[in-house]
Parts: structure tokens; sequence; C-alpha cells
């Protein structure tokens, strides 16, 4: 019983601290948030996907669509990766990739959404650098 209480003191302490992290990276108190919250700075990117990771709060990749829209010259290549907190939060990191016109589809990560845990995918983004937006909302 001891250390169930410990697991969920640290899981409400990595919950605080990660809306702290959201609260202070958007620049207004906790208590003012809206519904939703959307980023597209990659450096306020970086810093709220490290502080989840850091936090210890149990990821899950809850979906990961991919659309690839033609244009003229040039292709874009768009992923949006859905992903949940064992406390209830879900947030959604979007991606882009221009690509020319002769551009054949191969490997777009260095990762596999089928087989990797979330934490792994979280990582890979940051690295890649080609996130447009982060949305984090609470569930209901």
């Amino acid at each position: 019983m001891k250390q169930h209480r410990q697991s969920a003191t640290v899981v409400a302490i990595g919950t605080v601290v990660f809306c702290l992290s959201i609260g202070l990276a958007s620049g207004a108190p906790a208590q003012q948030q809206t519904d939703s919250i959307e980023k597209h700075d990659l450096g306020e990117i970086q810093t709220i996907v490290t502080d989840l990771l850091d936090s210890g709060i149990n990821i899950s990749l809850e979906e990961h669509q991919l659309r690839f829209i033609k244009g003229d010259t040039q292709n874009l290549l768009v992923e949006n990766f859905l992903f949940a907190t064992a406390d209830g939060f879900l947030f959604t990191i979007s991606t882009e990739k221009v690509i020319d016109k002769n551009y054949k589809p191969k490997v777009v990560s260095y990762f596999d959404v089928s087989e990797d845990d979330a934490q792994k995918v979280l990582l890979s983004l940051l690295g890649g650098g080609n996130i447009k937006a982060l949305t984090v909302k609470k569930a209901r």
C-alpha cells in the first residue's frame, strides 16, 4: 500500500510540474488557462515536451495520421501525432516537410509508430526539427 501511495505521489508531482511548465511557457497563470494551448515556437515546444518526459508521467501514442499533399512544384508531407498522458492530458504534435515533385515516399521517421513507445516517438520528433505545432488540452 505504501508503494502505491508513493507512486501516486510521484504522478501527482509530475502532473503539477507539467501544468506549471505549460503555464509558464504560455506566459499566463495556470488558473486562467483556456481549454487548449497551442504553441508554434520550436524552443517552447521542446521545453514543454522535455519537461513532460522528465516528469515520468506515463504517455501513450493514441493516433498517427499521415497526409501527402500534392502541389504543382512541391509536395507537403504532414504528420499528426495524438498522445495521451495517464493523468488525462491530450496533446497533438504536427510536423510538415516540404518535398520536391519527384519525391517517392520512403521512411519518413526514425521510429516505427506501431512498435516504439511514445517516449521514443517524442524524442525522435524533437530531434527531427520539422515540428510546426503542439496543442495541449485536458480531456474531459
